[in-house]
């Protein structure tokens, strides 16, 4: 009898499990932005309910005829990892073979990303396009994604590759800009002028006289154009601030100056 009861209870638990298995669906947004680059950003959703990411590696294949990566990726040059705090996480990108990348993401503190069922950007790659006539062939070919106890493997559910030409128009721009902000000093608002060439995941973050960072202004991936962000410090101290923009190998910091 407690043989029987020991066998349905482990019945139960695995059936539980199964029911309760976290699936974890992806994107890769494939964009085009020119006869020289091609930016693609992995996004990720859970199934169901939110769930803490612990160890995870993504790896997909492409053509290495016609996109080019470097064997020793650098982060914020060559790729970037979105949404993952570095004193909780370790990640990296590396060519595993030719024409095989893979994301890798290690678990190392105790505050966890939490998925849900709202995608969220997770990494973007910058490729050098060799041949825009050759098939780019990228799709994913390794997925897995453990919960924080690092024993319990998610189920992969659909991903799916989508492909974007953003085309060139004649007002986009050239080069990566930070203006400086205007009016500046300024009371209490001012704008902030930038411009992106490539498609991009863009951070403008402000800080303090003494480099403590106060809020992030922009998080947001960003196609080539001309964009103005208007700051209102109306709950902030006359004094000295700086802005600083990260946009994929791009960074730059100014100063403005506050005065009420």
């Amino acid at each position: 009898m407690r043989k029987v009861i020991f066998l349905l209870f482990n019945i139960f638990i695995w059936m539980f499990n199964i029911i309760n298995a976290q699936t974890v669906n992806g994107n890769f947004q494939i964009i085009q932005n020119n006869n020289s680059e091609i930016v693609v950003n992995v996004q990720l959703n859970l199934n169901q309910s939110t769930a803490a990411l612990g160890n995870a590696v993504i790896r997909f294949n492409f053509n290495d005829a016609a996109l080019a990566f470097p064997k020793n990726p650098i982060e914020n040059t060559d790729f970037f990892i979105h949404n993952l705090d570095s004193s909780n996480y370790y990640s990296s990108v590396s060519l595993s073979s030719p024409g095989v990348a893979s994301i890798n993401i290690a678990q190392v503190g105790a505050n966890y990303l939490n998925l849900s069922t709202n995608y969220i950007d997770f990494a973007t790659l910058y490729f050098k396009l060799n041949n825009p006539n050759d098939s780019l062939n990228i799709k994913p070919e390794l997925l897995q994604f453990f919960s924080p106890a690092s024993s319990d493997e998610w189920s992969i559910g659909t991903w799916n590759v989508n492909y974007t030409v953003t085309g060139i128009k004649e007002n986009k721009p050239n080069q990566f800009e930070l203006s400086q902000n205007y009016p500046n000093p300024f009371n209490p608002s001012t704008m902030i002028n930038y411009s992106i060439p490539i498609s991009s995941y863009v951070i403008i973050k402000l800080y303090n006289a003494l480099g403590e960072e106060i809020s992030t202004l922009v998080r947001d991936f960003k196609a080539p154009g001309k964009y103005q962000y208007q700051l209102n410090a109306g709950n902030l101290s006359s004094g000295i601030y700086f802005y600083k923009i990260q946009a994929g190998p791009f960074t730059e910091t100014k100063k403005m100056l506050l005065l009420k």
